[in-house]
Order: C-alpha cells, then structure tokens, then sequence
C-alpha cells in the first residue's frame, strides 16, 4: 500500500558571487534534501553576479546546505554560531526551517548569512585648474578649493611654475556629481556673476561649480578666478543692457545651428563662444555686421552645449541641446 504523496513548497535560493575572487563554472546547492550531492542542484546565473535555483522541498521541514562550486572543487566555509548556520559535530553549514508556503530567500554573499556589502566606487584622478593671474592680489594664506567631495573643507592648490595658475589632483569616485568653489584665501570664496556667466554652475543653487566625474582621468579646463571661462577670452561683467537678441534655429540641433540676430546685435561686433555643459570652451569666433552665423554641430557629441555672444556692452547666452 502506498502512502500519500508528500506535499511541497517551492523554494528560492540567491548566493552573491560578485566578490568571488577566483574563476569556477557552476555554483550548486548541496544538503541534506539531495545526500549532499556535488552536481544535483545546480544554480542559474543570472548576471550581476547572482546565481539562483527553486527547489521544491517537503513542507514542514527544515534543512542543512551550503553552496557549492563545480561539483565540491570550493565550499562555503563558516566559522561557527552565524545567524544562518547551525553546527553538528566538526561541520558547520547554513541551516533553514520553513512551513507550508513557498518562500524567496533573501539573496545572501557567498559564505555569509547577509548580503554582499557594497564596495567603495572606483576612483579617477581630476586635475583642477585655476588662474589667478587676473585677481588683484593673492592672499597670503594661499589658494585653495573645496567642494562636495571634501566635505567643503579646504584644500591647497599650488603654483607649480610661478606662472599664477594654481592646481591640484584629487582622486574622485568615478560617476559621480560634485560641486566645488575656489578660494582666494580660507575666507576668499569666489563669486561668479550668475547674470551673465553661468555655464559653469550648477542651476538654481549656490553659484558653485559643477562637475561630473566619468570613468577616466581628467583634466579640467583652466578656469579663470569668479569666471566660467579662461582669463583670456573674459567676457565682461555685466549682461547686455540693450533689447539684444538672437535666436538659435533649429534647437535641438543636428547637424548645424544658425544664430538669426536682431537689429541690435547684428550692426555690432560679435564674438560666439560654445562651451560644453563642463564649462570647457569648443570653439570662438569673431564676426561683424551679419545677420545669421551658422555653426557645424556635427562633430560636437550629443548633449547640452552653452552659445554665448560678446559685444563691447556684454554678452548674452543660450542653452543649446544637440541630438543626432
């Protein structure tokens, strides 16, 4: 006579391989439910890292495992009284009770009860850069920067070849948003006139400086002092007083972009500086008593550009957005 068929819950098992230094094939689960079998239960990756597996298992019950790796070549090991293990005579493995319903097991690092702990950001040395050969003195206590990523406490910049441009490298975690100022002096906090000169600052805050790490090393462009540009393509320190105005045609832009100006622009002087959303100068030209000024976007990569016109009275500026 044979018995009722044993009823069972559906299990899922997740072990963080991510920080596993070594190199192996499969990971598997061996225990109690399957003699301990080095091949029988074998994990799916499922990228990032993780293996995982269901297995249907008596209700009811409870179980020893461990993780496993190519069929018992490495085997978790625990030292003894962890929150998910349990110790029987010289061996010490994972150890789970369960009920009636089907489970989802948190995923748990590889010989660990809890999860993988996050690791620290890889690293990318910036080079910051910052004239001074405009200020009307230095002061005697030094140049410094700070920003998000010191906890805004300063940091020495020096003047390596006595030239007045004074730098610093500094290794940032890569991908990353920071804000930063200059200081001339520890009191010295810089000011950019956000009314005429604001590719460089972050929107709506405090008139620092942004930046976005990528995952290379980087130099920045050489700014100067208060300013988003360098010292010597300084625009002048006040926005355009006239009704001057130009328009950027088409935005977003492709190919090219063409400057339609008005009346009061177009019988001036004009010199167009594109600057990228760092702040870094693309490009700067000059022209007179023209209507329209087509500027060649094809080369430039997709993303937010600043197009700044000069005049002898000021300058104005526009957000241009290139999208191939």
């Amino acid at each position: 006579m044979f018995g009722a068929p044993t009823s069972t819950v559906d299990i899922t098992f997740t072990v963080d391989m991510s920080q596993y230094a070594n190199s192996f094939s499969t990971v598997y689960m061996s225990g109690t439910f399957n003699g301990w079998s080095g091949t029988g239960n074998p994990l799916t990756d499922q990228g990032n890292g993780l293996w995982s597996a269901t297995i249907a298992l008596p209700e009811n019950d409870s179980l020893e495992y461990k993780f496993t790796i190519d069929d018992w070549a490495v085997q978790e090991n625990f030292a003894g009284g962890e929150s998910c293990t349990k110790t029987t005579g010289a061996f010490t493995n994972r150890f789970l009770a369960y009920g009636n319903m089907n489970m989802t097991l948190d995923t748990v690092c590889w010989s660990s009860c809890m999860a993988c702990p996050a690791l620290p950001p890889d690293s990318v040395n910036v080079t910051f850069l910052v004239d001074m050969g405009a200020a009307d003195s230095i002061a005697s206590d030094g140049i410094f920067i700070a920003g998000s990523f010191t906890g805004w406490s300063d940091v020495t910049m020096t003047d390596m070849d006595g030239d007045s441009t004074y730098e610093v490298t500094l290794a940032l975690a890569e991908m990353s948003s920071y804000e930063f100022k200059f200081k001339n002096g520890a009191n010295g906090w810089e000011s950019i006139d956000l009314s005429w000169d604001s590719t460089c600052v972050v929107p709506g805050g405090f008139g620092n400086r942004s930046l976005v790490v990528d995952t290379s090393d980087i130099t920045l462009p050489e700014y100067c002092f208060n300013t988003c540009v360098a010292c010597d393509i300084v625009l002048p320190t006040t926005s355009v007083t006239r009704n001057a105005e130009f328009k950027l045609m088409p935005n977003p832009a492709n190919a090219y972009v063409q400057l339609v100006f008005d009346d009061e622009f177009a019988n001036t002087e004009r010199t167009i500086f594109v600057q990228n959303a760092m702040g870094q100068l693309i490009s700067n030209d000059l022209i007179n008593n023209a209507n329209t000024y087509n500027l060649n976007t094809s080369n430039l990569p997709n993303g937010i550009y600043f197009i700044t016109v000069q005049t002898t009275e000021g300058m104005l500026t526009k957000k241009l957005v290139i999208r191939h």
